[in-house]
């Protein structure tokens, strides 16, 4: 272990390895550095800079609020979010000291790997956890305590009832440490020792950067479900929500089973099942073949011919009389072609095929078929849950 060293303030003064709770200031000083811009390798945008880390689709309905009919059709936007994850190069640092074991012991700067281990690593966990320079997307001021400012950045969830605006947020300032600082070489003559100022703690911000780009913690996705590889934890949630679409009951086309009572002036394709009375005067023109069974009882007045045999007939004249007898029997075949005028009432039970106009007072139960003017759904003032997606955020 090669931690950083700091003047121990006890009396009689010396030098001592920093503790993990001293080490906060330095990395309270490099978030502090980092979060200072919304620019550089480590930071978010919407704006097209870096890698995508993942999108964000907001659908609408076409139609406002109880426009009737419509489709399922939406409108979609997609919005790209990126993370710079540009490879970083390391130079112009103030590196920190360290005891180096021997006889006798000595003090040299510390490595880069040895900065990364003792130092970077828990600043970028500090990162991860929430603390200065992590992101949130949210409708308000994220909870948590500390000091949120807005990167002037969204995503805007548009409905035709209401739009909810999703700001993404990066924490600035939080809880300040004890002010502890880690020692480093004063060149001169003779070199001597001296504590590193906030300006010298901040050259180690770019070892932060490059910790992202090269061992994942501290990188960003946005997804509905969790990320791999890794240890990810979901900060935000971001939810697309629209318009429902709902079936209405309307006199329209559609499978219409309530009860309808009105005029109905349109073709009747179906099943007539109900009774049926109206006055009807019209023109009958049918062949009827069957057999007529039943006893007639009455007078007989008509004209008649009267045939021979042969099938001739052998007088041509006009007969009138009165015959009254009774007939158990009668087949008749025979053709009528005449009109038909009177009264029908009674039950008709059959299919009905052709086109009734008229008006139509009874329960109606059955597929209506009608006018296209009245298809679709109507859109609802609810609304649904279209995708929701997660910030999330790599701690390991």
């Amino acid at each position: 272990m090669a931690r950083p060293l700091k003047v121990n303030d006890t009396i009689p003064k010396s030098i001592k390895e920093m503790s993990d709770g001293e080490i906060d200031y330095l990395s309270y000083v490099i978030l502090t550095d980092f979060a200072s811009s919304n620019t550089g390798v480590g930071t978010l945008n919407m704006s097209g800079t870096g890698t995508s880390i993942g999108t964000l689709t907001d659908t609408i309905r076409p139609d406002a609020v109880g426009t009737h009919p419509v489709g399922t059709s939406v409108t979609s936007t997609t919005t790209t979010v990126y993370q710079d994850l540009s490879a970083v190069t390391i130079t112009g640092t103030t590196r920190p000291l360290k005891a180096e074991s021997g006889t006798p012991y000595s003090l040299k700067e510390m490595t880069d790997s040895e900065i990364n281990a003792e130092i970077v690593s828990q600043t970028a966990a500090q990162l991860a956890s929430g603390d200065i320079g992590s992101y949130r997307l949210a409708t308000s001021t994220p909870a948590g305590g500390g000091t949120w400012e807005d990167t002037g950045m969204e995503w805007i969830d548009t409905s035709q009832s209401e739009n909810i605006e999703y700001k993404l947020w990066r924490k600035t300032n939080g809880t300040v440490p004890t002010t502890v600082r880690s020692l480093k070489t004063e060149s001169g003559t003779p070199y001597s020792l001296k504590e590193m100022s906030d300006v010298e703690i901040q050259t180690l911000t770019q070892y932060l950067r490059k910790y992202i780009v090269d061992n994942g913690i501290g990188q960003y996705k946005v997804q509905a479900g969790t990320p791999t590889p890794g240890t990810w934890v979901s900060v935000s949630t971001i939810t697309d929500t629209r318009q429902q679409v709902t079936d209405v009951n309307y006199t329209g086309e559609a499978d219409f089973s309530d009860t309808f009572t009105g005029n109905f002036t349109t073709d009747f394709v179906g099943n007539f099942t109900d009774d049926y009375t109206r006055t009807s005067t019209r023109t009958s023109v049918v062949g009827y073949t069957g057999d007529f069974a039943t006893t007639y009882v009455g007078d007989y007045v008509g004209n008649f011919l009267l045939y021979y045999s042969e099938g001739t007939p052998s007088l041509n004249r006009t007969s009138t009389r009165t015959s009254i007898r009774n007939s158990v029997v009668i087949t008749s075949t025979r053709s009528s072609i005449g009109n038909f005028a009177g009264d029908f009432l009674g039950n008709y039970i059959g299919n009905y095929t052709t086109t009734f106009t008229g008006n139509f007072t009874s329960d109606f139960v059955g597929n209506y078929i009608g006018p296209a003017d009245y298809a679709g759904l109507t859109v609802s003032a609810s609304k649904e849950t279209n995708q929701t997606y997660e910030l999330w955020i790599r701690t390991a």
